[in-house]
């Protein structure tokens, strides 16, 4: 038996309350505000969004409570700041202190392949020096050894080469010091309100900090580069010198990438005071692309997978047509 019309309007008004209040893609919200009058919006055109079973049954039973616990994560994890969002919605799915400042350890190395690309040709050739290596080597690189920016960047992202990263550093216009300052103004202007760097690879600095939610907004406009897109999905590649006399080959730092097929990147960081920190997408469909960020843990991979799983039995992923379906059949 079909609802009477006075129902259908309101199941429509609760659609739009679960698009609007389910921490979506508000953008998204305020270009449906914005169009013209008689502008008509298809609802097949419209991205699938992640509505979570809790919310649902709520609405079922007309007992939607302001103070859900739905964001909170209910896994044991061992990070002291965790982000799982959703990438095509815009979703904070769940949360656990995400403006919290911490060490971001080599996830840093992100902002030092956006400043990079900023300011070098991927093909511009640099040259290594003494200072590159000041603070030991990741690889077997080399004095005098000249790399391009390309592949300066894919060493300083899939192996997380810090030699690389103050490479790109030193032969900035302004040396090193402008290099960070870069950073710090690329870190202004994208909104990090919670980041600040004190140098291009990651090392532990009580001024060098960053948050969860900051991560994940750098991630996000990192992979938004198609070059760094494809770098950081890599699992294991080689480069080659200038001269090509020295060939260098690289593995992934990131234990998930290797041995999942569903993660396509994104980086790690370890340091004594950041410990383990992670920063995981995982490309469920077509449609679907979850991003996970744990800070301060012990054990980054067991806690991306226990949120990555807890995500996964916690939400549905519904058409606004399904939606309007299930609210129907509730």
């Amino acid at each position: 038996m079909l609802p009477h019309k006075s129902q259908l309007i309101s199941l429509m008004l609760i659609a739009f309350w679960l698009l609007t209040y389910n921490t979506l893609d508000y953008q998204l919200t305020e270009r449906f505000l914005q169009v013209p009058e008689f502008t008509t919006v298809s609802l097949a055109a419209l991205p699938e969004i992640p509505i979570s079973n809790q919310k649902i049954r709520a609405v079922s039973v007309q007992n939607s409570s302001s103070n859900s616990t739905e964001n909170r994560p209910t896994a044991s994890i061992s990070a002291t700041s965790a982000l799982v969002y959703d990438v095509r919605s815009g979703t904070e799915l769940i949360r656990k202190d995400i403006d919290r400042k911490m060490a971001p350890a080599s996830t840093t190395k992100l902002m030092t392949a956006l400043v990079a690309l900023k300011t070098y040709s991927p093909e511009t050739l640099l040259k290594f020096s003494a200072s590159d290596f000041r603070f030991g080597y990741n690889h077997d690189f080399q004095v005098g050894e000249e790399l391009t920016v390309k592949d300066l960047i894919t060493a300083m992202l899939v192996e997380s080469a810090n030699e690389a990263a103050f490479n790109l550093a030193h032969n900035y216009p302004t040396g090193e010091t402008g290099f960070v300052k870069a950073m710090n103004e690329t870190a202004q202007k994208m909104g990090l309100t919670e980041t600040h760097f004190t140098n291009p690879a990651g090392f532990d600095n009580p001024q060098h900090y960053s948050s969860a939610r900051d991560l994940n907004h750098l991630a996000l406009a990192a992979t938004a580069n198609p070059l760094l897109k494809q770098i950081v999905k890599l699992k294991k590649t080689e480069v080659d010198d200038f001269s090509h006399r020295l060939n260098h080959r690289l593995t992934s730092t990131n234990k998930l990438l290797l041995y999942n097929p569903q993660v396509v990147g994104v980086k790690t960081g370890t340091t004594p005071l950041a410990k383990e920190v992670l920063i995981t997408q995982f490309k469920l469909d077509h449609q679907r692309l979850l991003q996970i960020v744990v800070m301060g843990s012990e054990d980054r991979y067991d806690d991306t997978l226990k949120l990555y799983n807890l995500a996964l039995r916690r939400y549905r992923w519904l058409s606004a047509r399904q939606l309007i379906k299930t609210l129907i059949t509730h």
